[in-house]
């Protein structure tokens, strides 16, 4: 992390402004992992959400036709 140079102090220096690039770069990466956490959960309940629904509604136009075709026949 530290830059290889010959000045004296220049390791302190340079520590004050790594630590906190090293310290955003974690966070970013951390957010950035969260984010896709949370893009892949919303993704996963979307996906129920549209089953459940159509598997809902399939039933029901289903049992609907079923009555439907015995009051007739």
């Amino acid at each position: 992390m530290y830059y290889q140079k010959k000045r004296i102090g220049v390791k302190e220096t340079n520590f004050i402004y790594e630590v906190p690039a090293t310290v955003a770069v974690v966070v970013v990466a951390a957010a950035a992992a969260a984010a896709a956490v949370v893009v892949v959960v919303v993704v996963v309940v979307v996906v129920v959400v549209v089953v459940v629904v159509v598997t809902v509604v399939f039933v029901v136009v289903y049992i609907a036709v079923v009555v439907v075709v015995q009051r007739f026949y």
